[in-house]
């Protein structure tokens, strides 16, 4: 209900977010919105959408009222959405709710067309006398009929909520000192929608039509104040005909209202390299001589930057390995951008080379109008990284799906403080929503200890917790704690049941092609030879002479020429499986994965999300994923252990459970899943966590 939100008196854009902080909330309780305005465009649609879907879940109507000046896409929109109005049936809303479109426009008339929006327009009753119904008037109603009146200097616009400096006044109907102000306001539209104000006409939107009424406002500059407008968004036509979706197109503007600078927090395979080569063009057209620098963490990053940038008309310089190799080019392009011969140069470079002193050298040169790009820019908050980041560029663009730092707050605060907040979110969950990975399955695969292995853990947390408790800085793991820590690791790692259960379940459930298998970096005993191996090569010795799988390992080991021809093998089925440690986690797309074995997981919350998002890349034919999870169980009897271990060990098995939990919570099969770890979490006393 409205009456559950904590409401401000007053909004002003320079302490607040006027969309989210009061639009996006109001609606979202909301079963009718009222608004009367002097300018009304479908962008703003987009802006909302969050509370604008959880309105029409609500069953939700809007009446909207607004002088006649129209976009010409807009007038046509709502035209055939009255015009479909009458030829669509009578459906359930849970049905029209799941079809709602996403492009703003479709929006605007579908909605037009399901008799969810109602469209009157305001003309002054003496045309000759000139002026224009400007007013700005809206009211919120909950389902217990009682509202939120609003009124302030915002039109229902883009610019309106996002950009210009507006202000907003609320008057909610249960607050004794402002209710007659709030029913005034009510009186006040009422009027208006029923054609009884003074001095205006208000008719329906087809009857303004019939008329010829409506006038088409002209376009909007590209750039405003240095915020990109959504119609020029729409304009830029990439050379390869990609266009931008809403999604992105959102990330963008948010990026644009920070004055240039901002993370934007976007899930592998949601499409961050396009979205921020866009917004170079879109910032280009602003900025008429543009220097852009684009850092990652790896080579072949900057090789797939390279290959998509030039198709949309890039030519970027390759800065990494030897000096001699990269350095006269990019001086000569950037002495031509200086004297004005080029209008745009682009350097893509390695976190490696950028803080070399070649590379900081030419960063010294660059001019204020240069665009920095951090590509996985968690990878440039460590403490001697951020020292190299250039205080003489204007522009700064961060991109990850997990921007912070694991266990560095001070890391993650220095990005925040280079390139700005994180000015857009999109999570795994949109990401799986909007259709841009592809749906999976969940099986967690439970693997119990051995009783050395077992003996071994409990000794390792019963140190762990001796440590853990007798520490009281907050710097982080000591030393010895860090080695405890990852001795345990290892051996979970490198459980010795996970080889035989991972036989057993292949031998049930075999796959023809494209499986992925992430292992750990410990030893485990092999059958196939009596020596210890690191597990991947016990894994890939398994699979090639135990079931006979075309099967190679993807690790270090491997050089880059190697890599990329056995990923090459992979796609074309060649090689039916990898066998990879953590050159998979970050950069290196895999998207013809259609299962993945994970035989050791990590509690690192960025690389558990960054191997689900390649894992689930879409890919031709590919219709879903499966991904097994291997989690161990240290123990079946808990009765034993000493308070401390038990408490360690629920610490542990907490992170455990809260990343397999997620996993189980975004597939298809979340509550079978679930039904898997419901044992585990009854062990430990997890149920509610």
């Amino acid at each position: 209900m409205l009456r559950d939100l904590t409401l401000q008196e007053e909004y002003r854009s320079d302490r607040d977010d006027l969309a989210a902080e009061f639009y996006v909330p109001c609606l979202a309780q909301s079963v009718r919105y009222d608004r009367a305005v002097g300018y009304f465009t479908s962008a703003v649609l987009v802006l909302v959408t969050r509370g604008l879907v959880q309105f029409l879940g609500n069953g939700g109507r809007m009446r909207l009222i607004a002088s006649p000046r129209f976009t010409p896409e807009d007038i046509e929109a709502i035209k055939a959405g009255y015009e479909l109005r009458d030829s669509i049936s009578e459906r359930r809303l849970a049905e029209v709710v799941v079809d709602l479109p996403k492009a703003q426009r479709e929006l605007l008339a579908w909605m037009v067309a399901n008799d969810l929006l109602d469209v009157r327009v305001a003309l002054p009753r003496n045309p000759e006398a000139g002026g224009l119904y400007h007013e700005k008037l809206g009211l919120f109603y909950d389902a217990s009929q009682e509202f939120v009146a609003f009124t302030g200097s915002a039109n229902e616009t883009l610019n309106g909520l996002s950009v210009n400096f507006e202000q907003i006044d609320a008057f909610p109907s249960w607050d004794v000192g402002v209710r007659s102000r709030a029913l005034r306001k009510q009186e006040h539209f009422d009027a208006l929608w029923e054609n009884q104000t003074p001095f205006l006409e208000v008719v329906d939107f087809p009857e303004a039509v019939r008329a010829q009424l409506l006038e088409a406002c002209p376009a909007q500059r590209p750039i405003q104040d240095g915020t990109i407008s959504t119609q020029f968004m729409e304009e830029t036509k990439p050379i390869d005909g990609r266009v931008l979706r809403e999604y992105q197109k959102i990330a963008i503007r948010e990026w644009f209202r920070g004055k240039g600078r901002g993370l934007l927090e976007m899930a592998t395979g949601s499409g961050k390299t396009f979205t921020a080569l866009s917004l170079i063009q879109i910032l280009h057209k602003q900025v008429p001589r543009l220097c852009v620098v684009i850092v990652c963490p790896y080579v072949h990053l900057v090789n797939q930057w390279d290959s998509e940038a030039r198709s949309l008309g890039f030519v970027p310089v390759q800065c990494y390995e030897s000096r001699v190799s990269w350095t006269p080019l990019a001086m000569e392009q950037l002495q031509a951008l200086l004297s004005g011969s080029l209008p745009l140069i682009c350097f893509l470079t390695t976190s490696a080379t950028f803080i070399g002193s070649a590379f900081q050298s030419l960063l010294a040169q660059l001019p204020a109008d240069t665009l920095l790009i951090g590509d996985e820019v968690h990878n440039l908050g460590s403490a001697g990284t951020l020292l190299c980041l250039p205080e003489n560029v204007r522009y700064r663009l961060g991109l990850s799906a997990t921007p912070e730092r694991w266990f560095d707050e001070t890391g993650s605060d220095g990005l925040k403080a280079y390139f700005g907040k994180v000015v857009f979110q999109f999570t795994l969950d949109n990401a799986l929503g909007e259709g841009c990975l592809t749906p999976y399955y969940y099986y967690p695969v439970l693997v119990e200890l051995t009783r050395e292995e077992e003996t071994q853990y409990h000794v390792l947390s019963a140190q762990i917790g001796k440590l853990s408790f007798a520490r009281d800085t907050d710097d982080g793991p000591g030393t010895k704690l860090k080695s405890l820590l990852l001795k345990r690791a290892r051996l979970i790692g490198s459980a010795s049941q996970k080889l035989p259960r991972l036989q057993e379940l292949l031998r049930e459930h075999p796959f023809a092609s494209h499986a992925l298998f992430y292992c750990g970096d410990g030893t485990t005993e092999s059958d196939v030879e009596a020596e210890a191996m690191r597990q991947v090569d016990a894994t890939v010795s398994m699979l090639r002479k135990e079931l006979g799988y075309r099967v190679h390992s993807f690790t270090a080991g491997e050089s880059r020429e190697e890599r990329a021809h056995l990923l090459h093998q992979f796609e074309s089925t060649a090689l039916q499986a990898l066998v990879a440690i953590r050159c998979l986690d970050e950069g290196v797309d895999v998207p013809a994965t259609q299962r993945a074995y994970i035989l050791a997981s990590t509690t690192n919350p960025r690389q558990s999300i960054q191997r689900l998002g390649r894992i689930l890349r879409r890919a031709p034919g590919k219709q879903n994923a499966e991904i097994y999870d291997f989690i161990v169980v240290p123990t079946e009897n808990t009765d034993n252990l000493s308070a401390e271990v038990y408490s360690v060990e629920r610490g542990l098995l907490r992170r455990e459970l809260q990343r397999a939990s997620r996993f189980a919570k975004l597939a298809r099969n979340g509550p079978s899943a679930m039904d898997t770890l419901l044992d585990f979490q009854k062990r430990y006393n997890l149920l509610t966590e």
